[in-house]
């Protein structure tokens, strides 16, 4: 609109050096325009490097957890986390909420072959360890589940359930946390 009213008053009042300001002005228009055609562009893009960062922080313990109870994978995954984000077999969202679902769905399975008393241990552990005050609660759990998941492959009979504190909630931050400590955490304590 500006544009087109600093044109028409050129015309009819000839101020030369206005033109130069009127061209900077519908280039500025032309750039405003095709940033607001790239914005569902750029959500989608965004919205596809959060779900391809939840499948590739949770692949590990995903894996190693459908592993131990192969039942609750409807598809296997895949040899590698490159692989699994690559080479897709469903949406990405839709593959981050089935990973989600089907973690879950093992650590439910898993918690009837820990020990009395193993979370409490896996959480004296973590503090010797030195983990973050904010982290420790998730890295007990990845050590508990570790636990509960060497016991199963073992061919150990389940113990009876006893419940991990804080799973109950379903909270898929605190998956994503699980899984950042997994490799460290689920690796039996005199290896660490």
């Amino acid at each position: 609109m500006a544009y087109w009213a600093g044109y028409v008053i050129h015309l009819y009042i000839r101020i030369p050096d206005a033109l130069p300001w009127l061209a900077v002005l519908i280039n500025l228009h032309g750039v405003s325009r095709a940033l607001t055609l790239l914005v569902p562009t750029a959500t989608r893009a965004a919205r596809l490097v959060g779900e391809a960062r939840v499948v590739w922080i949770l692949w590990p313990l995903w894996r190693d957890l459908s592993a131990a109870v192969p039942a609750v994978s409807l598809v296997p995954p895949q040899p590698t986390r490159f692989r699994e984000v690559v080479r897709l077999r469903a949406p990405l969202a839709l593959q981050a909420h089935r990973q989600i679902i089907e973690t879950y769905d093992a650590i439910l399975h898993l918690q009837s072959h820990l020990a009395p008393h193993t979370y409490e241990r896996a959480a004296q552990r973590a503090q010797k360890l030195r983990i973050p005050a904010v982290d420790t609660a998730a890295a007990a759990l990845a050590d508990a589940l570790g636990q509960a998941r060497r016991a199963k492959l073992a061919g150990e009979t389940a113990t009876g359930f006893h419940p991990l504190p804080g799973l109950d909630r379903g909270d898929a931050t605190l998956l994503l946390a699980m899984a950042r400590h997994w490799t460290a955490m689920s690796r039996p304590a005199s290896t660490s």
